[in-house]
């Protein structure tokens, strides 16, 4: 599961609150709008690698489960 709701981070026990829950998602966004270009791998890689907020358990709990296969 990707929280992008702040509901989904109550129902998967992530404390946070609505401002934290958009700022991980604006931040996942662009990520992916800059890099869209890239194969789905490298897409990976380059979000794990800049996908980071400081105290922010949205954004951590979203980076440990992103992955491809």
């Amino acid at each position: 599961m990707f929280i992008s709701e702040y509901g989904e981070a109550t129902y998967c026990n992530t404390p946070t609150n609505p401002g934290d829950v958009e700022k991980s998602n604006d931040l996942f966004s662009a990520i992916v709008g800059k890099n869209i270009m890239l194969e789905a791998k490298e897409l990976c890689d380059k979000a794990k690698a800049e996908y980071y907020l400081s105290e922010n358990k949205v954004a951590e709990y979203n980076n440990q489960r992103l992955y491809y296969r």
